[in-house]
């Protein structure tokens, strides 16, 4: 299925990025800022994978009142997931915030160029 192979670039790409920016922080500044930045792309991916776990917890063939059900709900869930991550982890890396912020807009950004990935290749 497309969309899962999206899914698949999507979290690959989020990963990555949070693991380059662990090691930037990590090496120019110390450990802390670079757990912050892990963080930062923890609080992207996490709430992602809910919300991809309960879409996908559907069938396709499922009555598409269903379907749009699921997205509701994993939509409201990942919101709430995300909001509460940042909250704890705002608290947690209350003196380094930096890293934590930018690993998670980087990582968030990665919205796009996976949905564009998913458009340009269409099914045969």
């Amino acid at each position: 299925m497309e969309t899962k192979r999206v899914l698949g670039v999507l979290f690959s790409t989020q990963a990555s990025v949070t693991v380059l920016g662990a090691a930037v922080w990590w090496a120019l500044v110390d450990s802390w800022h670079g757990l912050a930045a892990v963080g930062g792309g923890i609080a992207v991916m996490f709430p992602t994978l809910i919300f991809a776990a309960i879409v996908f917890s559907v069938s396709p063939d499922a009555p598409p009142k269903r379907i749009l059900g699921a997205f509701y709900r994993g939509e409201a869930i990942k919101i709430g997931a995300t909001v509460l991550m940042l909250v704890v982890l705002l608290q947690w890396f209350s003196t380094t915030p930096l890293p934590l912020l930018t690993t998670y807009i980087l990582a968030i950004l990665l919205y796009w160029p996976a949905l564009l990935v998913g458009v340009g290749r269409r099914p045969r």
